[in-house]
């Protein structure tokens, strides 16, 4: 062959077999590629991990769900590069299963629920971006903000252990969602940052509970936890303010709770 004659140019043959198992890979229920655990159904169809527990019949088939996992399938996905599930909205990232799963925890392009949709009374289905989350606040739940304050003082009059508090508090530039209650008869009072999971540790939050007379005084502070957290896990957990709602009680006056809240910067080291 002469020497200015190049063969033609095919693309690696590895580049069609992880084309091939992610298509293997799809889930047909949520669309998402599968992940270890992958089981099968009686006629041998793959079965998501994430849709299982909500399924009763293989999507395909309508066969039984088995407890047999694919360990062959399992094996391969470690040696292929996924796609960010994020793909959609603009991610372009390509990566191993472990660090596309930790790609995704903090992946910009994810899309947020309005953080006011745990609040009762709110019926919001708004789903967006991060860049968008404030935007949608401004414009729909303006009368639920607490606007650029780090410190602010709270004077609730007729306060009821029934009810759960909830309000977003813009500070330091950033969104957080505050939400207070009482359950089973302690006093939870959570704080949670709205952006990217791995920066919720750089911030935290000092309740105090003072007396009239400014000689009792209860001074709480722990990191603000991710809005991506349900609640409930978070107060399960103790990574909250948890007090016990007879001594609450004590600092109440006429059944009004008066109360300071500041958010901060956390002094903790950068993540590696």
């Amino acid at each position: 062959m002469p020497n200015n004659v190049r063969s033609p140019v095919n693309n690696p043959p590895e580049e069609g077999l992880c084309e091939s198992l992610l298509m293997e890979l799809e889930c047909p229920v949520c669309g998402e590629h599968m992940i270890p655990p992958i089981t099968l159904c009686e006629s041998g169809h793959n079965t998501c991990s994430r849709c299982k527990p909500k399924l009763k019949k293989c999507p395909t088939c309508r066969q039984q769900l088995l407890a047999i996992r694919n360990l062959t399938l399992e094996n391969l996905t470690n040696k292929i590069k996924y796609p960010c599930r994020n793909h959609k909205t603009g991610c372009d990232e390509l990566l191993p299963l472990d660090q596309i799963i930790q790609h995704q925890a903090v992946c910009l392009y994810r899309f947020y629920d309005c953080p006011l949709a745990k609040a009762p009374g709110v019926l919001c289905l708004w789903q967006g971006p991060w860049s968008e989350v404030k935007k949608h606040i401004d414009i729909n739940h303006k009368d639920r903000v607490t606007e650029e304050i780090s410190k602010l003082s709270v004077h609730i009059r007729d306060f009821k252990s029934t009810y759960k508090y909830c309000r977003v508090i813009y500070a330091l530039g950033e969104v957080f969602y505050q939400q207070f209650e009482v359950i089973a008869n302690n006093f939870y009072f959570v704080v949670q940052y709205v952006g990217p999971e791995d920066a919720a540790y750089r911030y935290k939050y000092e309740f105090t509970l003072s007396s009239t007379s400014g000689d009792e005084k209860i001074q709480v502070s722990q990191v603000t936890r991710s809005v991506k957290i349900n609640i409930d896990e978070i107060c399960q957990s103790g990574k909250c303010i948890k007090l016990h709602y007879d001594v609450v009680k004590n600092f109440l006056e006429e059944n009004t709770m008066e109360f300071e809240m500041e958010i901060s910067k956390a002094r903790v080291e950068e993540k590696s």
